[in-house]
């Protein structure tokens, strides 16, 4: 459903239960809003008794909310809850109110309820939930009874949340899956620009002027992309970020990448100035929830980068407390979320394993958890396994090395990580999220105007990614791009070949990649594969030719069909068409352009009874 937040306030009477308490003097109005539907976004918000509290850091320490909700089975899950100024803040700007919410996304029909608990006192945001003093105020009631989802894709509560598996099959945990539908997730999408939010129509109450790197944003090539009805704020803020998001939905995509504070760009931040990291600009992230939930209406994993390399070790360990409660309350409910604890982390291993922990700790949705390195840091990686770091994946920075050949199965490799992670018994998610050099990126220059793409972000990146079980790629702009990335058409090309592979082929054909695993073994040195062994194999030339297919283990006839990863388009008959087991078997040659890349798909042809 596409709402005008502007309104918001006055939807309320239509979309909201009303429960009146009164207990201390205090009479206690709860506010259940949106649609009670599963997987749908609930809002509970409530006024505190007394004065106002103001956009300081004692507020955002030293008063808490935590929300426990109840599902109807008994089960029970405790969300933060955060100070929301007025209640409309991204329409009025106000810093000063009564208001806090907390969202639920019900998983289960039937009656929900919950159980506000408001505690107050010196750094009471920093404590662990057994550390907590006896609440100041208690408030229970019924959210009242969740109906079954009627959403369609792309809106993902048509699929419920993604979901790392944290039980079961190697080869099903290599991948997110949609906890409603039970779909494996390959994502796709643009990992630039990072301060896709220093968008000119946020409320900025501090801006860096002269930081080199702080490109504000308008995306005004993608104002003919915008629809009527789609939400906006203060009116007709907010209609060519919409517009880039629509964009991006028509061009197929399923993620977009983005930091939530800036190393480069000084003006992405969620505080309202940089020199105190405790007080959170209210309507600047009620402003950013907006974008988000189009965002998520729009079918889109949202990567959040919560640190770079040039701010890994800006935040004490307390303002990264209170800095991702905020972040995981305001936003950890979104249905497919990716937390990368920092893009390029420069510290040492151990020195993560605090800010994973807390952040594992105080996510009640427990989303996706990865971290990023440099292209000649994955080492860390071994230490983060030994450590068995609280983490689902790696965010994997591909090296240019020997032209991306490294990219595979070297030091940095996709199909590295993959083994090793299986090897420690702790199964990975693991992505090309980034392809240096960091002046082009995987473009050919690194001037924004220049769209062309060196050939090996499909060869070498994209279909090399997917044949070692990767989960996906997002493509890096290169060093302006990832700032000043106004037209999101400059990765038109990547889009169209990750379009090509990720969804004419894998998805179009059916293929079950969740049950294959890699299998270089079982093909000549100039191919590799993935295999579902005795029904499966995708073989990939990147250099054209054909390739031998050992199938001595196998039985009955295998059919042998061809895709361009080039051209796209249906599966094509080349000079063999079948091959049986028993032993190693060619699979012939292409249909034409021999020389170049191609994909085979070898599947066991079903014998009617």
């Amino acid at each position: 459903m596409k709402t005008n937040y502007k309104s918001l306030v006055s939807l309320f009477g239509l979309l909201s239960i009303l429960i009146q308490f009164t207990f201390s003097g205090y009479g206690q109005t709860v506010t259940i809003s949106g649609e009670l539907r599963k997987w749908d976004k609930v809002q509970l918000s409530f006024m505190l008794p007394g004065n106002d509290f103001t956009e300081t850091d004692s507020t955002f320490k030293n008063n808490r909310v935590d929300v426990l909700f109840t599902n109807p089975k008994g089960d029970t899950i405790r969300v933060p809850g955060f100070f929301a100024a007025d209640g409309n803040a991204a329409n009025t700007s106000a810093k000063r109110g009564k208001v806090y919410k907390a969202f639920l996304r019900p998983d289960q029909k039937g009656i929900w309820k919950y159980q506000v608990l408001y505690y107050s006192g010196t750094d009471v945001v920093l404590m662990d939930v057994n550390q907590l003093p006896k609440p100041t105020y208690n408030i229970t009631g019924e959210v009242g009874v969740i109906l079954e989802n009627n959403k369609s894709v792309p809106d993902l509560k048509a699929k419920g949340r993604l979901q790392y598996q944290n039980a079961g099959d190697f080869k099903h945990r290599r991948y997110l899956k949609f906890a409603e539908t039970g779909e494996y997730f390959l994502k796709l999408g643009p990992d630039s620009p990072e301060n896709f939010l220093d968008y000119n129509d946020f409320d900025f109450d501090a801006v860096a002027d002269s930081c080199d790197l702080c490109s504000k944003h308008f995306y005004k090539p993608h104002a003919i992309d915008y629809k009527e009805g789609d939400p906006t704020w203060k009116g007709e803020k907010g209609k060519d970020i919409m517009g880039a998001i629509n964009y991006l939905r028509h061009q197929q995509m399923n993620s977009i990448s983005m930091s939530l504070f800036g190393g480069d760009d000084k003006n992405v931040f969620p505080w309202t100035t940089l020199d105190n990291k405790f007080i959170f600009d209210v309507s600047k992230l009620e402003q950013w929830e907006i974008v988000l939930d189009h965002i998520e209406e729009n079918g889109f994993l949202l990567h959040f980068k919560l640190a770079e390399n040039e701010n890994w070790d800006a935040l004490t360990l307390n303002q990264i407390k209170v800095y991702y409660r905020e972040m995981v309350a305001r936003f950890g409910h979104h249905l497919a979320l990716e937390w990368n604890i920092a893009e390029e982390y420069r510290g040492t291993p151990a020195s993560a394993i605090p800010k994973i922990d807390w952040l594992a700790s105080i996510d009640p949705w427990q989303n996706h958890r990865v971290i990023h390195t440099y292209p000649d840091e994955h080492h860390k990686y071994d230490e983060w396994l030994r450590l068995t770091a609280k983490l689902t994946g790696a965010s994997v920075q591909s090296s240019q090395k020997n032209a991306y050949v490294s990219a595979y199965d070297g030091p940095d490799g996709i199909l590295t990580w993959i083994d090793k992670s299986k090897g420690a018994n702790q199964p990975w998610v693991i992505a090309s999220d980034e392809q240096n050099p960091g002046s082009t990126g995987i473009f050919t220059s690194e001037d924004i105007s220049v769209s062309t793409v060196k050939v090996e972000a499909r060869k070498r990146i994209l279909w090399k990614t997917l044949i070692a079980g990767g989960a996906g790629v997002m493509w890096y702009g290169g060093g302006q791009g990832d700032f000043k990335t106004e037209n999101f058409n400059r990765f038109s090309k990547l889009f169209t070949w990750s379009r090509y592979a990720i969804l004419d082929f894998f998805k179009g054909n059916a293929i079950k990649f969740w049950e294959t695993v890699n299998r270089d073994d079982l093909v000549s040195d100039t191919a590799n594969c993935l295999a579902q062994d005795g029904q499966t194999y995708i073989i990939y030339l990147e250099n054209g030719g054909s390739a031998d297919l050992n199938l001595s283990r196998q039985s009955g006839v295998f059919s042998v069909k061809w895709f361009d990863p080039r051209n796209g388009g249906d599966l094509k008959n080349g000079t063999i068409t079948s091959v049986t087991g028993g032993g190693s078997r060619s699979i012939g040659n292409a249909p034409d352009s021999v020389k170049s890349d191609w994909v085979v798909l070898i599947t066991k042809k079903t014998v009617k009874k």
